[in-house]
This record gives C-alpha cells, sequence and structure tokens, in this order.
C-alpha cells in the first residue's frame, strides 16, 4: 500500500532537512508551555486543599482545564486560521501569567476555577497553533518522523513539571510555584517570537489526501478524533487509578511507572513516527492499539512490581506510537487552510478522552474492581481504531505510486 504522502512530494521532500531553526524553536516553546502549565497540574489539587477546599472541589479546579480546552478548540482553530500562526504562538503562553495571576487573587478555592478557564483557553490555543506550526515547517515525507520528536517534547515536559510543581509548593510556598509557571510562559512566548513565519516550507501549499483535497474537512478526521480520545481515556484511567492499584500491590509510590513510561514514549515517538512515514500511517496505528490494550490487560493481570514496570514500556510503545501517527495521518487527509480546524478538531479528542476516562472508570470501580476497571478500559482503544480502520477501508484515497 501506498505511503500516506503522494509519491511526487515525498520524492521532493525525501532528503529535506528536518531540523531547522524554527522547527528547534517550536518544540522548545513546546516544552516550556508544557512544563508550566503541568507545573500547576500538579500544584493546584495541593493548593485547593491547603487554603480549605474540598478533594471534589480540586478535581473541579484540575478538571476545568481540559473541559475548556475541549469547548473552545474549534473556536481557537478559526482563529488561528486567520491571524498568523506564529503571532498565535508566541501570545497563548502569556495565559500562564495570567492565570497565576487570578489564582492568587481567587478569594476562595471554587474561584480558582476562573484561573483554570483561563488556562484551559491557552492550553487550547497553543496545542493547536504549535502542533500546526510543527507540521507547516516540516517536509511532508518526514512528517510522521517530526510530529513524533515534537511530542517527545510534550512528554519531557510531563516528566518535568508537576514534579517541579509539587516540590516548590511544599518547599517555598503557592507564590513561588507561580511564579516558576508565570517564568516558563514567559520563555515559551520569547522561543516562540524567534520563529520565521518565511521558515514555512512549500510543504504547505501541498494537496491533501483524498476527500480532504475538495474544500472543507474530510469525515475521516472525526475518526481521527475518536482515535485520540480512545487514546487519552486510557491514559485519564491510570492516571486517576494507578496510584491507589500501585499501593494495593505493595509498590508505593508509582513515580517509577511514570519515568519508565516517559523515556520509552521519547524512544518510540521518532522512530515510529519514521516508520508512518515509509510503511503507512494505518500500518502503524492498528499495532500500536494493539500492544496499547495489551499493556492494559497485562495490568489487569495484578503484576507484580518488575512486571509493572514491563507493562510501562509496553504502554509507551503503544502510547508512543499511536499519538503522533494519529496527528500525521489527519494533516495528510487535510488541506493546508484548514490544518488548523482539523488538529483542533482531532486535539479536542485528548481532552474529551483524559476527563471521561477517570469519570466512566471510576463508576466502575466503584461497581466492580482494579482488574475489571482496567481490562475494559484496554477494549476502549480497540473500538475507536477498529471505527477508523473501518471507515478508512471503506472511504480510501485513491492508491498512489
Amino acid at each position: 500500500m501506498a505511503g500516506p504522502v503522494d509519491a511526487s512530494i515525498r520524492a521532493q521532500t525525501a532528503g529535506a532537512r528536518l531540523f531547522s531553526r524554527s522547527y528547534g524553536l517550536i518544540c522548545a516553546a513546546n516544552f516550556s508551555f508544557w512544563a508550566g502549565m503541568y507545573c500547576l497540574f500538579g500544584a493546584f489539587p495541593l493548593y485547593v486543599v491547603r487554603i480549605g477546599g474540598s478533594p471534589s472541589e480540586a478535581g473541579l479546579v484540575t478538571g476545568a482545564i481540559p473541559l475548556t480546552s475541549f469547548v473552545t478548540q474549534l473556536l481557537m482553530a478559526r482563529s488561528i486560521a486567520r491571524w498568523p500562526r506564529v503571532g498565535v504562538l508566541a501570545a497563548a503562553p502569556m495565559v500562564l501569567p495570567l492565570g497565576v495571576v487570578a489564582a492568587q487573587l481567587a478569594p476562595s478555592s471554587r474561584m480558582l476555577v476562573v484561573a483554570s478557564v483561563i488556562l484551559g483557553t491557552g492550553y487550547t490555543t497553543f496545542q493547536t497553533a504549535a502542533t500546526t506550526l510543527a507540521a507547516d515547517v516540516t517536509p511532508p515525507a518526514r512528517r510522521g518522523e517530526a510530529l513524533g520528536v515534537y511530542g517527545s517534547f510534550t512528554t519531557v515536559s510531563l516528566a518535568v513539571g508537576p514534579t517541579l510543581g509539587i516540590a516548590l509548593l511544599q518547599w517555598a510556598g503557592p507564590v513561588a510555584t507561580w511564579v516558576a509557571a508565570a517564568g516558563l510562559g514567559l520563555a515559551a512566548s520569547l522561543l516562540a517570537l524567534g520563529v520565521r513565519a518565511g521558515d514555512v516550507p512549500p510543504s504547505v501549499a501541498e494537496p491533501a489526501v483524498g476527500a480532504a483535497s475538495r474544500p472543507g474537512l474530510d469525515p475521516i478526521i472525526f475518526f481521527c478524533m475518536f482515535v485520540n480520545a480512545g487514546l487519552t481515556f486510557t491514559h485519564g484511567t491510570l492516571v486517576a487509578f494507578l496510584p491507589l492499584y500501585a499501593r494495593s500491590i505493595g509498590m508505593g509510590n508509582p513515580g517509577l511507572f511514570y519515568t519508565v513510561f516517559a523515556v520509552g514514549a521519547i524512544v518510540v515517538r521518532a522512530v515510529a513516527g519514521r516508520l508512518s512515514d515509509t510503511f503507512g500511517r494505518v500500518q502503524v496505528v492498528v499495532p500500536a492499539t494493539i500492544v496499547l490494550t495489551a499493556s492494559l490487560w497485562a495490568l489487569a493481570a495484578g503484576p507484580s512490581i518488575p512486571a509493572l514496570l514491563a507493562i510501562a514500556v509496553l504502554y509507551a510503545f503503544g502510547y508512543g506510537s499511536l499519538h503522533p501517527t494519529n496527528l500525521a495521518f489527519a494533516v495528510d487527509r487535510a488541506p493546508a487552510t484548514a490544518r488548523p480546524t482539523a488538529l483542533a478538531l482531532v486535539n479536542s479528542g485528548f481532552a474529551l478522552g483524559m476527563g471521561t476516562g477517570a469519570l466512566a472508570m471510576g463508576a466502575v470501580l466503584a461497581l466492580t474492581s482494579f482488574p475489571v476497571t482496567f481490562a475494559l478500559t484496554g477494549l476502549v482503544p480497540l473500538a475507536t481504531t477498529g471505527a477508523f480502520v473501518a471507515r478508512y477501508a471503506t472511504h480510501r484515497p485513491p492508491r498512489l505510486s
């Protein structure tokens, strides 16, 4: 089967350089922004309890960030399509200083939701602008690899940000935490200002593959959103319940699981992206989903602590392969002018899955057990990827040679 990019474009860009100055700055800004955001994700729940809020209020304050992101995703995409993308990328991180000012001024734990709404809007805007530009400034024949490397910087920030936020809150207080998050946001803005709009190559003008070459979006983009939602449904479940599960089997702090996952995902992202560039997106999406589900079913089997770390490697392989490949597929199937809208739609699945995973599986756990919860969670990505593959099989673009 032909790869996802038109053969003539592949031939023109196969030897093109991936690591340009602008691409490097986008990746660095991506790390800085998400490190600041995850710093607050780690600190907010503890801060809510510290100022007299309940655990449910802590969940509300934290959950309002991805919820706002989901609601505003497509609105922000239209803004990115209308305004200069580099300007949007530089402006979006400023929500971190604004958000922490709102947090400091909040008279009660519930009023921290205002800060969360501000942060959620920036979450949306930055995520869509950065992903769009990362695709814009890289050659089509190396798009999967490019988005894989780009996403690795988000994974690194996930390993750094929460730890930084919690440590600062405990050792130096909330003001130090707010200053760190705001500083990371300002750094992301400065890095983004260095991206040259002129660096956007001719790849932005390439025709989309399949139905997306016509005005509007290919409906399969919606199925890419479902794949993303199925992927992050598993992540939301693990974030919510793995600490409790780890304690029940004597592991205590599950931080080592997350460290192994982060390192594994970083390693596999670029490799999987390159494989999808060579052999096709669907050829990577399917086995990645199978491995992802297998890791959750292995988790349901009640493993030992060493086995839990092996499961972290499997989960990293599935997650790190599926996410960038799915994004690359969406970019392939969207015309350049509709790229922000397509990526906003796919990214909205990220927030949707994170929120619904913890909520739905929390209800399941209340009625059953950890093994049943993780086993049922593994079915979700199988269902969403299955729907995607079925749509692809019946609405496949013309074979390209």
